[in-house]
């Protein structure tokens, strides 16, 4: 594949359909991409560590990078581009399942450590509070 010689306008988390993406390429001569990616390691996300299926910001950067002026709609991550092909692979109801049981224990995690910290918050507010007493 060639590398399209036009300017670029990175729209990494805005959500653009094709067709104006290809008005635009076809009217105002620049291209947009629209990259698709799945999870990366951030501050904002709280994904700490890299793994297999899970970026580092440096590698996705890169790789992002990288795929600039080859399609129009890109996941230019490696193993987020197989799991697309894979989730494509796949029926949509097994894939829609998949998903919201992931979410789920993503979202069960996060609120058995948001107990936690409010535990810890309390016993913090307690042990404060009699230490005044005393």
């Amino acid at each position: 594949m060639e590398r399209s010689s036009r300017p670029v306008v990175n729209a990494a988390n805005l959500q653009m359909n094709l067709t104006l993406s290809n008005y635009l390429s076809l009217h105002c001569y620049f291209s947009i991409l629209i990259k698709v990616p799945m999870f990366v390691t951030t501050k904002l996300a709280k994904l700490k560590k890299p793994s297999l299926f899970v970026a580092s910001c440096p590698a996705y950067a890169r790789a992002a990078v990288a795929a600039i002026g080859y399609e129009t709609v890109v996941s230019p991550y490696w193993s987020h581009a197989l799991q697309i092909w894979a989730l494509k692979t796949f029926p949509e109801w097994m894939v829609a399942g998949l998903t919201l049981s992931m979410h789920h224990g993503i979202r069960k995690a996060g609120m058995k450590k948001e107990e936690k910290r409010k535990a810890e918050e309390a016993a913090a507010q307690g042990s404060a509070g009699s230490k005044k007493q005393a």
